[in-house]
């Protein structure tokens, strides 16, 4: 891997012809950490080369998870066919395996019951774990992330049923006391109503007396007319 970034970056791009320990740092520390971030700058530059890239994510939890082993810090060895039926929901086939060998990042040997894939380096391990972590730290605040905008759309959602139901009880609170209003008024205008009826049957009433009267009246006169012509006439005839 060293080579090969000086090869590329130190050889051919700037055109050295001779390659000397301070092109990587001014002292043994800085020289180390310029290492360490040539391994790491390849092995993203190698998955950056998967195509196409939705298999990118793939490939890097296949190396990340799989041919590492973390606490003890250092290789695994894995079977292909086990490592495609892990990840084939995430799109694992034979062409991205051999994508991945063909980085460089990955080296395959055959065996009885197939191809056995294990990291091409030791000096990958530790640009790995730290690509690991990161990866889980992205994947963990996204998870949360996702999460909190559950948790608002929930409450917006259960806050817009608790909202409806509250219309709906308002709603229904002046409706019933429409209806009791209207029911108050009915009542008021039928006691209303009976009382003028009553007082109507009253002033007939009271009509009809009078006419009786008045007919009493008129028939008495009309007799004490006639008594008064039946006297006239026996006067006349003596």
């Amino acid at each position: 891997l060293i080579c090969h970034h000086i090869e590329n970056e130190l050889v051919e791009k700037k055109g050295k012809t001779s390659i000397l320990p301070s092109d990587f740092g001014p002292n043994n520390n800085a020289q180390i950490e310029y290492f360490r971030q040539v391994n790491r700058g390849y092995y993203q530059s190698c998955i950056k080369a998967i195509k196409p890239p939705a298999l990118q994510n793939v490939a890097r939890q296949i190396i990340e998870n799989e041919l590492i082993i973390p606490k003890e810090k250092r290789r695994a060895t894995v079977d292909g066919g086990i490592l495609i039926s892990r990840y084939a929901e995430q799109g694992a086939t034979e062409d991205l395996l051999e994508q991945l060998k063909n980085t460089y990042l990955v080296r395959a040997e055959k065996s009885e019951r197939g191809a056995l894939y294990e990291l091409s380096h030791d000096a990958l391990i530790e640009p790995l774990l730290r690509a690991r972590d990161e990866r889980e730290q992205r994947e963990l605040r996204n998870r949360r992330r996702k999460e909190r905008l559950l948790i608002m759309l929930l409450t917006l959602f259960l806050g817009g049923i608790a909202l409806t139901f509250i219309r709906l009880w308002a709603n229904a609170e002046r409706l019933a006391l429409e209806k009791s209003n209207l029911a108050t008024e009915k009542t008021k205008l039928a006691d209303s109503l009976g009382v003028t009826l009553i007082e109507l049957d009253s002033t007939s009433a009271e009509k009809a007396r009078l006419m009786v009267d008045l007919q009493q009246s008129y028939n008495t006169l009309i007799q004490s007319n006639l008594r008064l012509a039946n006297s006239q006439v026996l006067s006349l005839d003596y």
